[in-house]
């Protein structure tokens, strides 16, 4: 789930509302959390962000650009990005079966 929610049945005539709704030209700081015993690649769609700090390893360099971070079991990682691209962007994990399971949503920025 991303933010308690699951996106179940999901198909082109089954879109839920956005996760959250971002600013245009605001900076914002995820916490992406895994409490599950896989690992789960999490990507967003139409930006990057910057990989800030791990509970379980360090981060190197100081900070790190990618549209994609591995969380490891019980990790907490803490990314920050510029909502600099307007419009629905996916935020899933990329193991097809975490996603079909709904493992995934969007964000809408505006």
């Amino acid at each position: 789930m991303i933010n308690k929610r699951a996106w179940e049945g999901m198909g082109k005539n089954n879109i839920p509302a956005p996760l959250v709704k971002l600013e245009l030209g605001k900076s914002y700081i995820f916490k992406l959390r895994n409490v599950t015993q896989y690992h789960h690649p999490i990507h967003l769609h139409g930006h990057t962000w910057t990989v800030l700090s791990s509970n379980k390893r360090k981060i190197f360099p100081q900070g790190y650009h990618t549209d994609t971070v591995l969380l490891g079991k019980n990790e907490t990682v803490t990314v920050a990005f510029v909502a600099d691209n307007p419009g629905r962007w996916m935020y899933h994990c990329h193991v097809i079966e975490h996603m079909k399971t709904g493992l995934m949503g969007f964000i809408e920025v505006s």
